[in-house]
């Protein structure tokens, strides 16, 4: 139970670096750096694990909200799908039926069950993508890397790109990453003021966590 693990409330996301980003979300629009989250993150190392696992954490007698974060990748729809057919396997859920949208809302999805479900799939809720093709949409307009950043990747010979070309923003993202003060870290990008957390997309995501925990 370290890290002060509020068991009433619970984010379950892919990995680390959408904990972090979460993380430091949270505490900028809160301005309250040191203070405990009023609800606990846990990566579950990839979106398959993260599904399997719905069904569990919805059982937790002290559950009160479950977050689920992940991925559209290729395609919002059959992850929203995916997502909300494991709710639907969980007999605890009470009016689940009548309370679940045919597709996700732009704004985030807040479920009033038994516990109270909210879905967020990245980036937005309705474009294919993950969690960089959010962070993409916190880059300020001015920054001078990131242009240099497009370049270098977009000057790579397809024949020698050792990425899909779904992963194209990513491989962006992680080459801007790299000329950032602490390279490869997504949150400490945004705990060092080099991503703009009052940008729409953040502006709408915090929104939705604090909907769902505040």
């Amino acid at each position: 139970m370290a890290r002060g693990i509020n068991l009433k409330n619970l984010l379950i996301v892919e990995g680390e670096d959408d904990m972090h980003v979460v993380e430091h979300i949270w505490r900028h629009h809160q301005h309250e750096p040191k203070t405990p989250l009023p609800f606990y993150t846990e990566q579950k190392r990839g979106v398959d694990t993260l599904l399997s696992h719905i069904r569990t954490h919805i059982m937790e007698p002290d559950r009160e909200n479950l977050g689920i974060l992940v991925d559209a990748d290729g395609c919002t729809v059959s992850r929203w799908q995916a997502v909300v057919g494991e709710l639907a396997r969980a007999k605890e859920l009470q009016g689940l039926s009548d309370k679940l949208p045919e597709t996700p809302d732009e704004s985030g999805v807040i479920i009033n069950t038994k516990p109270r479900i909210g879905i967020w799939i990245m980036p937005n809720n309705h474009s294919p993508g993950e969690l960089e093709d959010f962070i993409r949409e916190l880059i300020p307009n001015e920054d001078p890397i990131w242009p240099r950043a497009n370049h270098y990747i977009n000057g790579i010979p397809s024949e020698e790109r050792r990425f899909k070309p779904q992963k194209e923003t990513k491989a962006k993202i992680h080459a801007w990453l790299a000329a950032s003060s602490r390279p490869r870290l997504m949150g400490a990008a945004i705990g060092n003021g080099e991503l703009n957390t009052e940008a729409p997309l953040a502006q709408t995501f915090y929104e939705w966590l604090y909907g769902l925990f505040g």
